[in-house]
């Protein structure tokens, strides 16, 4: 994500979820590659 400056509270709340397992789960759902795959 870019933002013009220093991200706002919420905005990294938004991408601290999209790193943790739950958002990468959800990433993965919907088609995309997660950052950090599922160990198996």
């Amino acid at each position: 994500m870019v933002t013009r400056e220093h991200p706002t509270a919420e905005t990294q709340k938004l991408v601290d979820w999209f790193l943790s397992p739950q958002g990468q789960q959800l990433v993965q759902d919907v088609g995309y590659v997660p950052l950090y795959p599922a160990a198996k």
